[in-house]
């Protein structure tokens, strides 16, 4: 017979995102972290990087990545070049499909 295992205690959980603030917030090194801490700060580099792209211009774009914290700024670079690949690679895909039509 299988007993239920108690869920984590709430300071567990408050460890976890103490963590994952320092991180975010540059006070610790991500690749420092345990690899489940390192891919908790995946989502929020994603949707800082994706935020990032939605800026207009070059120049703001550029001017928001220099306000990420120094430790994670290659992070979000890294993220926003990868997000913006796939973005360029969909368009070009879907121009293609639409000159064939």
């Amino acid at each position: 017979m299988r007993t239920k295992k108690k869920p984590p205690s709430k300071a567990v959980f408050k460890r976890v995102q103490n963590r994952i603030e320092d991180v975010l917030y540059g006070r610790v090194r991500l690749d420092s972290e345990s690899p489940a801490i390192q891919s908790a700060c995946q989502l929020f580099i994603y949707e800082g990087a994706v935020e990032i792209l939605e800026i207009n211009t070059r120049e703001g774009r550029n001017n928001a990545l220099a306000r990420v914290p120094e430790l994670i700024r290659p992070y979000v670079k890294a993220e926003v070049m990868r997000v913006w690949e796939l973005r360029k690679a969909e368009n070009e895909i879907l121009h293609h499909v639409e000159r064939a039509d």
